[in-house]
């Protein structure tokens, strides 16, 4: 081989190992829901879904970051006695949706565009009690 001719060896040697090395650190690291560079302090929420004085004892809550609030969507069953619990949120404003597959009486609150709203602080552990009566003037 002349000279160049190994130079471009080596340089296109290079550069298919580059690639070769990118495209294993990509598939490695794998696809999540959040991006590892950005840091918030995650919180937990506890509480209890009910109607008026009844607990709701079916489905899951999922919480969801909007108008500037961090983190991604995260749910948590509802118990039988109405009490859920969802960790790894991040602070600010949240939108909460209740989900029950097949039950339309639920209508709006297991919508995304669901009225119910929470603020959440730093603190580690937030209680939020949810009163679907209570929630329902919320949509006029």
């Amino acid at each position: 081989m002349t000279p160049d001719r190994v130079r471009h060896f080596d340089s296109t040697a290079s550069a298919a190992l580059r690639c070769i090395l990118s495209v294993a650190f990509i598939t490695a690291s794998g696809c999540s829901q959040e991006r590892p560079d950005v840091f918030y302090p995650r919180v937990s929420v506890e509480g209890r879904v009910t109607r008026g004085q009844e607990a709701f004892r079916r489905g899951w809550v999922e919480i969801v970051p909007t108008e500037g609030g961090k983190g991604v969507l995260r749910s948590g069953a509802i118990g039988s006695d109405g009490r859920f619990r969802v960790d790894g949120l991040g602070p600010g404003r949240h939108g909460i949706r209740i989900v029950v597959p097949r039950d339309n009486s639920l209508y709006p609150f297991d919508r995304f565009f669901s009225p119910i709203r929470r603020d959440l602080t730093e603190e580690p552990l937030q209680k939020i009690d949810i009163d679907l009566l209570r929630e329902s003037p919320r949509l006029g």
